[in-house]
């Protein structure tokens, strides 16, 4: 059994997590063929990279911008429905959905079959969560836990205009969740980061005993903080040896 510890103190999203599995050591080429199967053409490019923090991962999806529709939950479930992947891996990004649906269908007071997913609904989101779950099973990660996130300011323009940071569905996902303050005016979580956690059943605490395999850290895409580390890191383990009776 692999233990995954996230210490996303400073930030945590969608792209820095499926960035840091793939610097743990999960070759992420397959994943563009696997969603191809299901309708959705992709590229992925992955890079290491180095910032004032240390050597990181980065990792883009793009694809054609003709022909991408803003999708219901019903129509991404679909396609993760129809990706050739095992069930385990299905379950978990129908969990994720699920968690980033009832969200946002509560931050906009409509019922969550009616959640229209616009920036959720590209590409680049859908292989972020398809391919985190993904990357998790190739692990063998059973166990996820994870810091206190951060709270932060400022604001940020997207589909609906300029909405206050945190965004309405981050501030529902993070109902619960232990947090602490940070002097930041800048999206440090996103919500399809939250939901990974919240979808792959992410336990809170402080770092747990276990025998660490490897730890990477991840870069906050687009942002550079002064005598802040600008990322993520992850660390894999396994539970420690029980000592014999």
């Amino acid at each position: 059994m692999q233990h995954l510890f996230l210490d996303c103190s400073h930030g945590m999203s969608g792209d820095m997590t499926l960035a840091s599995l793939a610097h743990l050591g999960v070759d992420l080429s397959p994943l563009p063929g696997l969603l191809a199967q299901a309708g959705v053409a992709c590229r992925l490019e992955v890079w290491r990279e180095e910032r004032g923090g240390g050597p990181g991962c980065r990792v883009e999806v793009s694809w054609e911008a003709e022909g991408q529709p803003l999708r219901h939950p019903a129509d991404i479930a679909a396609i993760f429905a129809a990706v050739p992947v095992a069930d385990r891996v299905r379950e978990r990004a129908l969990a994720v959905l699920e968690a980033l649906t009832l969200a946002e269908a509560e931050a906009h007071g409509i019922a969550p079959e009616e959640v229209h997913f616009h920036e959720v609904g590209a590409v680049d989101t859908l292989v972020d969560i398809l391919g985190a779950c993904w990357a998790l099973d190739r692990l063998g990660v059973e166990r996820v836990t994870a810091c206190a996130l951060p709270w932060f300011g400022g604001s940020i323009t997207c589909a609906h205009g300029e909405i206050p940071l945190p965004a309405p569905a981050t501030a529902n996902l993070m109902r619960g969740l232990p947090v602490h303050p940070t002097d930041a005016k800048t999206e440090l979580v996103t919500p399809t980061g939250l939901a990974m956690l919240k979808g792959f059943g992410a336990h809170f605490g402080p770092w747990p005993e276990m025998q660490i395999s490897s730890a990477v850290n991840v870069f906050v895409p687009g942002c550079t903080f002064d005598n802040v580390p600008n990322g993520t890191r992850f660390l894999l383990g396994s539970p420690l040896p029980q000592p014999a009776e």
